[in-house]
């Protein structure tokens, strides 16, 4: 997905991490990342929950390889994608803001992903032992952050 404020943030994130994503998939990134910060919402990341951010690349390689017939490509692009998330998680303060409000731009003109953003929430906090307090806290600031329906 092409949009001018995922390739300002994308700039802005390069300069910043070096990262190794191109654009397409830094975009991929962007719409994944409220998944992150419920994977997140306690702090920290333990075993179990490292489980579910290795899902979490996963479904982002999935989301540009899905119909590639090559695994090892999509494994690899799991990988990557798996390194930027271990980069950024440090840093989720200093990037919350900048992801979110881009997001908010990019479903302000494309609604049509909202739902999509609801489900990702929803199936990354009810993947562990259930949808936490903290959890369900954090998707409501999302979702109020992002102007999302929760019904």
């Amino acid at each position: 997905m092409q949009h001018t404020r995922i390739s300002e943030l994308y700039v802005r994130f390069k300069a910043e991490t070096a990262t190794q994503l191109p654009e397409n998939q830094f975009s991929t990134f962007v719409i994944f990342f409220p998944a992150l910060l419920v994977v997140m919402a306690d702090g920290e990341i333990d075993d179990d929950e490292w489980f579910y951010v290795e899902n979490l690349a996963e479904f982002m390689a999935r989301a540009h390889y899905e119909d590639s017939p090559n695994e090892d490509l999509r494994g690899s692009h799991t990988q990557v994608f798996l390194k930027e998330i271990e980069k950024i998680i440090p840093l989720l303060n200093h990037w919350e803001s900048p992801f979110l409000d881009t997001l908010a731009a990019v479903l302000f003109d494309n609604p049509e992903y909202k739902e999509d953003i609801v489900e990702l929430l929803e199936v990354f906090a009810d993947s562990s032992e259930g949808t936490s307090d903290t959890e369900k806290e954090r998707i409501e600031f999302i979702a109020n952050r992002l102007e999302l329906d929760l019904e």
